[in-house]
């Protein structure tokens, strides 16, 4: 899928970095609303105009409800459903700020920053939000056109 970034995208990253942190620490995590696939897709959506789990929103309200609806889709699991909407991974290395990071262990989607001269992978879990180096990230998904 051909994507292009907006205009000004950098300040809606940041904007929704900050957004999802109070969303956080006001209602914490709710499966289907607001979960590592909800943060990530929205800024996607925020970034690009296209909101990748528009068939997934509103149907699932807990983790098992959500592999259920990965398997009755088709794809089974996050990999292969990030896989069919954005095409083949990219080696995290690859990656720049703003495309999407995927970590096996967890099965979390998340999103890649810039902190400093590095790179790290910003996840949403059930205790918050962690900040991965980009060498701990599996697998990377470009957001926008090269």
């Amino acid at each position: 899928m051909h994507l292009t970034r907006v205009e000004g995208w950098q300040h809606l990253l940041n904007q929704h970095l900050i957004a999802a942190q109070e969303k956080y620490a006001e209602h914490g995590i709710r499966w289907g609303q607001f979960d590592c696939c909800t943060f990530a897709s929205e800024w996607v959506a925020l970034a690009t105009g296209f909101d990748p789990i528009s068939d997934f929103r509103g149907k699932y309200s807990s983790q098992d409800e959500a592999i259920a609806l990965l398997k009755a889709k088709g794809s089974g699991t996050l990999l292969r459903t990030l896989t069919g909407i954005f095409g083949e991974s990219v080696h995290p290395s690859a990656a720049l700020r703003g495309d999407l990071a995927w970590r096996k262990e967890e099965n979390a989607l998340g999103i890649i920053v810039c902190i400093g001269a590095r790179q790290a992978g910003v996840f949403l879990g059930e205790n918050g939000f962690a900040t991965l180096p980009i060498k701990d990230v599996d697998a990377a998904f470009w957001v926008g056109a090269r």
